[in-house]
């Protein structure tokens, strides 16, 4: 698993360049300085605060891929868009801050219609299909709580770029000069572009392939880019991406090609082959495997073997043997429970459902624990809209 960065450089998490790289340019875009003459439209702050309100209901819509059959118009959008929200944040009891539906929507569709208006006076296009897939990915959505299942690197390694749909989108072709229209966030790129240092660029194309041997990979202090697989940048020399190094080269950036890693030798920095299994090691780093247990290179532990504290997938570390998770009606005083069960009275249990009471704080896997010690449904990912 690698980290990437957005084009300013920070952090956005492993293998998420599109998306979220460009969304982060629509966020700083639409902050930095107030839409249009905002400053003197009647209200002042709070027709800003409304237009920034809006433009980040509208930018949601760039979260999905155009893959949809729903078209949404361009004069309907505003409506549909508030609408749709506001039911499902009623329906899944999300609290918005409104005392009916009606004034929910209402509210929402002033701030869109606040916002669109300012797009709508730029030579952008509209696409009505992008809107229309957000509202379709939201309403099968429905009050689902967020997953609870941790995110493993395999499954950071199987995600795919998806280019971002935008509503509003110009025509400027790949590698051409573009402009970022300021307070918008919306560039005149082509669809399923985005303009980054003022060119309009494919953004999974850095993310699929990453850069090639021998071009830029910074600027100075800017992040150009990430290398592609085997290479890293050569970051305060010649700035481009080379080859990783391998055993006995020097591993200034820390990094080393497959089957090797970089060990500090006296003040300088080396990279050593790594251990097969059985070896003696002192760090996991050492070893092909990535696991140094009890000094020796080695696999993680399977069901019954000794551990320290890890496992193989499946399993957990308890008392120093790897165990699996108990089932129901399985005493669980020393190890978990399995996935939907809870552990009472030292045994395993199916968890309570919505509006029975609570066991030991503890309700079913789409369940949490209410104020009044009943099991209530988990928060739906949908509340996050607020």
């Amino acid at each position: 698993m690698r980290e990437n960065t957005s084009p300013d450089g920070s952090q956005i998490g492993p293998r998420l360049f599109t998306v979220v790289g460009s969304r982060v340019k629509i966020w700083e875009a639409s902050q930095s300085k107030p839409p249009g003459n905002a400053r003197g439209h009647p209200g002042g702050e709070m027709a800003m605060r409304a237009i920034e309100r809006g433009l980040m209901g509208l930018a949601m819509a760039t979260m999905v891929a155009c893959n949809g059959e729903r078209t949404v118009s361009e004069e309907d959008a505003p409506r549909e868009q508030a609408a749709t929200e506001c039911r499902l944040l009623f329906d899944c009891a999300c609290e918005p801050g409104f005392e009916t539906e009606q004034a929910c929507t209402e509210s929402r569709q002033q701030d869109y219609e606040a916002a669109w208006g300012l797009l709508r006076d730029t030579d952008l296009t509209w696409d009505g299909t992008c809107l229309g897939s957000y509202l379709d990915e939201l309403e099968a959505q429905g009050c689902a709580p967020p997953s609870l299942e941790p995110f493993a690197e395999e499954d950071f390694d199987a995600l795919e770029c998806t280019k971002p749909c935008l509503p509003y989108h110009g025509n400027v072709g790949l590698g051409d000069p573009c402009l970022v229209y300021n307070g918008i966030g919306f560039s005149n790129c082509a669809q399923g572009t985005v303009c980054i240092e003022e060119v309009c660029v494919d953004p999974c194309a850095a993310f699929d392939e990453g850069l090639a041997a021998g071009e830029a990979c910074r600027d100075g202090f800017e992040v150009l880019g990430d290398c592609g697989e085997g290479l890293v940048c050569d970051a305060g020399g010649s700035d481009t991406c080379i080859a990783l190094p391998g055993p006995g080269q020097a591993c200034p950036q820390g990094q080393c090609a497959d089957g090797s890693y970089c060990q500090q030798i006296i003040t300088d920095t080396m990279c050593v082959a790594q251990l097969p299994n059985g070896m003696e090691c002192r760090e996991a780093e050492e070893c092909i495997g990535g696991h140094c247990i009890q000094g020796a290179c080695s696999d993680l532990p399977q069901g019954g073997q000794p551990c320290a504290t890890e496992c193989a997938e499946g399993f957990s570390c308890e008392s120093g043997v790897c165990v699996a998770p108990a089932t129901e009606g399985q005493p669980c005083s020393t190890v978990s429970c399995d996935v939907g069960l809870v552990c009472v009275d030292s045994f395993c249990m199916a968890g309570p459902g919505e509006g029975e009471p609570c066991l030991e704080g503890q309700c079913g896997e789409a369940f949490t624990c209410g104020p009044d010690e009943t099991c209530v449904p988990r928060r739906a990912a949908i509340c996050d809209l607020q």
